[in-house]
């Protein structure tokens, strides 16, 4: 059960650059407490950001494009 792991430390660094990038005037502290509006926001921004590479139109989309 190596991948499980991995892929949680993936998506955590994943939402702590979403963090970075839409509430980096909050101290750390506020910045990256878990939120339901967060991690909608964040689910949302990563669904977009894979239909939009689906589509070919934005390949290696960061998620601070979308924000």
């Amino acid at each position: 059960m190596k991948n499980t792991p991995l892929s949680y430390e993936a998506k955590k660094l994943e939402f702590r650059l979403y963090c970075d990038a839409k509430y980096g005037g909050l101290p750390l502290e506020r910045r990256y407490t878990v939120t339901g509006e967060k991690v909608k926001e964040f689910m949302f921004t990563l669904l977009l950001g894979n239909k939009r590479r689906k589509e070919g139109s934005q390949k290696g989309l960061h998620v601070s494009a979308l924000i």
